[in-house]
């Protein structure tokens, strides 16, 4: 990652690797490896699996590295590597502190960076610049940072415990909630921003962007007062999220002359089903983690509710996740946040699916009774793409499984009822009519049908134009790599942040380096075969 070519880049046999050592080797300049014997180790997370383990530390003629091998036996009794992981760490003789440009109200300093999105990637992304003193610029358009989070549906919590789900730079205090609600992580995003003095601009909207032919970004910032402010930067980052705001909404015959409302899950807030004296009917379409928590939600707050379930969905429960996944790792018992983070990168896709696929087998055999419930309703269970659980469906479909708080139980007591044995046919006036003349009644129809287009957001602001040379966003690659985030885009000055709260804390700084790279000078090429 970055270290030996500016890129994030896997490569998987022999022939590859020496093609690729062959022409960045040299330009990479490495020197000092040094073994870090204090961390050599052997793991053997199952009884199949084993290998030895050890960091080491280089320098290249960008700046300090670290790396982290693992070493298999082989049948001849020597040991071979298996897999060799590099990544940059900083530049070379760079002063990093917390120095802050507040930019305030001032168009006398115009930010080199603008961020458009305040809330985990982009305040995360703007610490580590401000480390780097690269003068930057947090665009958000609600009135606090955290309003995304706020105004999101309000049973919404983090999944993940506080170890795994840390901000670079500030971990969640001790004294906190292990599982953040949507609302106390809301208000953590507005006390880290003011913690580190970042310049964040509320209530504030990029409304156009126009790239120069110098690669600058004319920007256009409309603030809810009225004002408008024109900027020139040299990098814009989106970090608005996975997908847009509309979500990604089904369309079936007939919805335009229902009489109840339909929305999509983003927009659901527990008020809109509130009927006084009435029981609502709830049909909600999809079976992932904000379909099994918003129904959850309404019928513990007495709605009817049916969720609708197009196709299999992995589920485990959160104590499966806690023992087989994050046990040892992001824990109270696990290392430092940074050392974790390159522990989970070390590991290829190729090689990470394996481990998910044990992983799986683990988690199925300890949730068995969970699990034959929901069998026994007719729910239908995955493993996930290739058996690995909710690894690859959180990289290639960004959904597609449920990490069990409680909803699950619901469906298998028979309190959230369950249908998914045929397709939807047409919407009638008051409620929804399947292919096999079922027709189910419903007043508040919700769509919990996952992400909109990521691009939507760079279409809206910078053009189609601009939108359609992106290279493609999220998703893995052939190498296995995540597409268009945090790296090479395919347009100069032009970024996306976005992924898990664990993956943006990572590889913020992987961008905040590159930025930093190109102003100063030392950014070099992107190994492209």
């Amino acid at each position: 990652m970055l270290s030996l070519t500016w890129d994030f880049r896997t490569f998987h046999d022999a022939a590859q690797i020496r093609e690729f050592l062959s022409a960045c080797l040299h330009l990479a300049d490495l020197n000092r490896l040094r073994l870090r014997e204090e961390t050599i180790s052997l793991q053997q997370p199952f009884p199949d699996a084993a290998w030895i383990q050890t960091f080491f530390d280089f320098e290249t003629k960008a700046g300090s590295c670290s790396g982290l091998v693992h070493l298999v036996p082989t049948p001849e009794g020597s040991w071979k590597a298996h897999s060799v992981f590099t990544n940059l760490e900083s530049l070379r003789d760079l002063n990093v502190g917390n120095h802050s440009t507040n930019l305030g109200e001032s168009i006398d300093l115009p930010p080199t960076v603008l961020i458009v999105g305040g809330a985990q990637s982009g305040l995360g992304l703007a610490s580590h610049l401000q480390q780097l003193h690269v003068p930057t610029l947090v665009v958000e358009k609600t009135q606090r940072l955290g309003d995304k989070w706020r105004q999101r549906y309000e049973s919404l919590c983090l999944h993940f415990p506080v170890d795994h789900d840390h901000l670079p730079r500030i971990p969640f205090p001790d004294t906190g909630p292990r599982y953040m609600s949507a609302a106390e992580f809301a208000d953590w995003l507005e006390q880290y921003a003011a913690s580190l003095n970042l310049n964040v601009w509320t209530s504030s909207t990029v409304s156009n962007a126009t790239q120069r032919s110098d690669n600058s970004w004319d920007v256009t910032v409309e603030r809810e007062d009225g004002f408008t402010r024109q900027l020139n930067v040299e990098h814009i980052v989106f970090a608005t999220g996975i997908g847009d705001d509309q979500g990604s909404t089904p369309t079936y015959a007939g919805m335009d002359n229902f009489r109840g409302t339909i929305l999509h899950s983003n927009a659901f807030r527990r008020t809109i089903a509130a009927s006084p004296g009435q029981r609502r009917r709830v049909f909600i379409i999809g079976s992932g983690t904000s379909a099994h928590d918003i129904a959850a939600d309404l019928y513990t707050n007495g709605a009817d509710v049916t969720m609708f379930q197009r196709g299999p969905t992995y589920v485990m429960s959160q104590a499966a996740a806690l023992k087989y996944i994050l046990e040892g790792l992001y824990s109270k018992n696990g290392p430092p946040t940074d050392v974790a983070d390159r522990l989970v990168a070390s590991f290829p896709t190729v090689v990470a699916t394996e481990i998910a696929q044990h992983q799986t087998l683990a988690i199925e055999e300890h949730d068995a009774e969970l699990l034959t419930g929901l069998r026994s309703r007719g729910f239908r269970l995955s493993r996930g793409i290739k058996d690995t659980g909710y690894f690859l469906l959180g990289l290639e479909k960004l959904g597609g499984y449920y990490i069990d708080v409680g909803a699950s139980q619901l469906i298998v007591d028979g309190h959230i009822k369950l249908k998914n044995n045929c397709e939807i046919d047409h919407f009638t006036q008051d409620g929804v009519k399947f292919c096999d003349g079922e027709e189910l009644p419903a007043d508040l129809v919700i769509c919990a049908t996952g992400c909109g287009d990521p691009k939507e957001i760079i279409r809206h602001v910078c053009g189609g134009d601009v939108a359609d040379q992106c290279k493609p966003i999220c998703g893995l690659n052939e190498e296995g790599e995540v597409r268009g985030c945090w790296g090479d885009l395919g347009i100069s000055g032009l970024w996306y942040m976005t992924g898990t709260l664990a993956l943006c804390r990572f590889h913020s700084k992987h961008v905040a380096l590159q930025i930093k790279a190109m102003s100063l000078g030392v950014f070099g090429p992107r190994y492209s075969a």
